[in-house]
């Protein structure tokens, strides 16, 4: 596994879209895109994130036609404030690797977690627009 920077502990921006579309554009923005999706998700979850690092590997992309398909595993390590008790104290996670798939196109990005079919990824929600 890579070793992973310690993230600002604040929502990111997406990354921009590549303009031109090929498998080694693609693959290298959902790595990122991956890594954005999952940070801004768990600070919106509510709990009191101190700390949260994000990263992708095995990442494989198929072209069909000008529609990509890009499966990769997705790591996520953290930690949280729990302030319920009496003293609060900071919890660690350590995540398991997780399989996720992508559908990108020209106009939008679905994303289903798990090593989805092409046909089951398409009802999966759209998670950007362009």
């Amino acid at each position: 596994m890579p070793e992973a920077d310690r993230n600002e502990v604040a929502t990111d921006e997406y990354p921009e879209r590549p303009d031109s579309l090929t498998a080694e554009t693609v693959g290298a923005f959902v790595a990122s895109f991956e890594e954005t999706y999952i940070q801004n998700a768990a600070l919106a979850g509510g709990q009191n994130v101190t700390y949260i690092e994000t990263y992708t590997d095995d990442v494989n992309v198929t072209a069909h036609g000008d529609t990509y398909v890009v499966r990769l595993t997705s790591y996520t390590n953290g930690n949280y404030r729990d302030t319920g008790g009496e003293t609060p104290i900071e919890v660690h996670w350590d995540g398991a690797p997780e399989p996720v798939t992508y559908l990108v196109t020209e106009e939008r990005i679905l994303r289903g977690e798990g090593d989805l079919t092409t046909d089951r990824l398409r009802h999966q929600p759209t998670v950007a627009c362009f």
